[in-house]
């Protein structure tokens, strides 16, 4: 997977084109609405059944902790 990612920039659009696609399908208002989504894992981490290896995101994002990286992510989905 690491090596489809050429950019920080690319992994970013990814990011949020995933997060939103139940937006633009018009099933929720806001990814924060679709409860099987990668924005709530994000926003909120699970205590377990952890899917999303939040580490490797900072990495790819180019960030180095999780609020940042949390704080980052809902400006890149506004």
């Amino acid at each position: 997977m690491l090596a489809n990612i050429i950019s920080q920039q690319y992994f970013i659009q990814c990011l949020v084109y995933i997060d939103t696609n139940m937006v633009r399908a018009g099933v929720v208002q806001y990814p924060s609405d679709w409860v099987h989504g990668g924005y709530q894992e994000i926003q909120a981490p699970p205590d377990r059944y952890i899917i999303i290896n939040q580490k490797e995101f900072f990495q790819l994002a180019g960030i180095s902790t999780t609020e940042c990286f949390q704080h980052a992510h809902r400006d890149w989905i506004c």
